[in-house]
């Protein structure tokens, strides 16, 4: 006998679809984010976070600290209020990614095993195409024109060009993120010495990441190319993003494009050997990813979705992921639209990273 089919959703079949979508989203969601390095060790470091609120995030930044100053017996004591904080404040961002079933192709696939298994491949495109996409959003320029709705990515602040001379294959700073500046010496402060070598109080550089042109023929011994001169621009970099000399300071990996990977390999094939035993794993080999050499103990690797000239180091202690939901992608439907007869699906995020930009670097070709 054939089947009967109505214009409204079977409430049935439609619980049944729906609920499954969920949870196979659900269950699949962390697996997904462990397929890219980044979100990897983002998961490891439990820096995504769930269930924000508000219209934006708002977080305090210690920018300076007050003087500290010799003291005699009997001194007088100068009692001042201390200004210690910026807030730096960012929007939130969303992306969506829907899907459609109509009632057409649902007749073309009579029966109920046929319908089932077609809806069924719904949750297992979404999350495909999550996968695919989402993370190479880690490295766009929410700022940029076009890209007002996307979630702020390692680009957002690592605009270049400021009023600071700096010299030695480094790029002076300038860029607005979250409502504050990068540009050196903007909240005050002098520096002793060429930016970044030397010394200064905090709030000279506490928002300005690290930039490194690595075609700066004046600053590299052996030419100006990265293939050339890979290991001594990580070996500063890893170094100078430890600007506050505290172990937070450090930086997990450096992430670069295949190509330049590729170099690094080479070159360190001519200078060094590297060995690694089960005890001493680094720690993206630690959650499984092989591919993963040492530069002076820092874990240097590529990532796919990298442009081809541009090297990044990361801090995953000073970004954080968070989602405005109790996961971080959320499925909807499938919902019955009378007017298309077709049955909907949406696969959602809500939220945005926040990034303290003094623990990052980039190393790209400049000149």
């Amino acid at each position: 006998m054939p089947t009967t089919y109505t214009s409204t959703s079977s409430p049935e079949w439609a619980r049944v679809i729906n609920t499954t979508l969920i949870n196979f989203l659900r269950k699949e969601e962390v697996n997904m984010m462990r397929n890219r390095r980044l979100t990897a060790l983002l998961q490891e470091k439990n820096r995504i976070t769930y269930n924000w609120t508000g219209r934006e995030t708002e977080v305090r930044v210690r920018y300076r600290r007050p003087d500290m100053t010799g003291y005699g017996d009997m001194d007088v004591v100068t009692f001042v209020r201390q200004d210690r904080w910026k807030t730096a404040n960012l929007g939130l961002r969303g992306y969506n990614i829907p899907d459609m079933v109509t009632k057409k192709e649902r007749l073309m696939n009579k029966g109920e095993e046929a319908v089932i298994k077609l809806f069924g491949q719904v949750g297992e495109n979404l999350k495909k195409d999550m996968e695919d996409q989402f993370a190479e959003e880690y490295y766009v320029d929410g700022e940029a024109t076009g890209n007002e709705k996307k979630m702020h990515g390692i680009e957002s602040f690592m605009g270049q060009g400021g009023s600071t001379t700096v010299v030695n294959g480094f790029k002076s700073p300038t860029d607005t993120f979250a409502g504050l500046l990068t540009d050196l010496s903007n909240y005050g402060g002098t520096w002793t010495g060429t930016w970044p070598d030397g010394s200064g109080p905090p709030q000279y550089d506490f928002w300005s990441p690290l930039l490194i042109d690595y075609t700066d023929a004046d600053a590299w011994q052996d030419g100006a190319t990265w293939a050339t001169n890979c290991v001594e621009i990580l070996r500063t970099a890893f170094i100078y993003c430890q600007r506050n000399g505290a172990k937070d300071g450090l930086i997990d990996m450096g992430l670069m494009s295949h190509s330049m990977y590729r170099d690094l390999l080479t070159k360190l094939a001519t200078v060094e050997r590297h060995v690694f035993t089960a005890g001493n794993k680094s720690p993206l080999q630690a959650i499984g990813f092989r591919d993963v050499v040492q530069v002076d103990g820092t874990d240097a690797t590529w990532e796919f979705g990298i442009p081809g000239s541009k090297c990044y180091g990361f801090n995953c202690d000073k970004m954080e992921t968070r989602s405005w939901q109790p996961q971080l992608f959320v499925a909807e439907g499938p919902d019955w639209d009378p007017t298309q007869k077709a049955w909907k699906f949406s696969v959602d995020f809500f939220g945005n990273t926040f990034w303290n930009p003094r623990y990052f670097f980039k190393a790209q070709n400049y000149t």
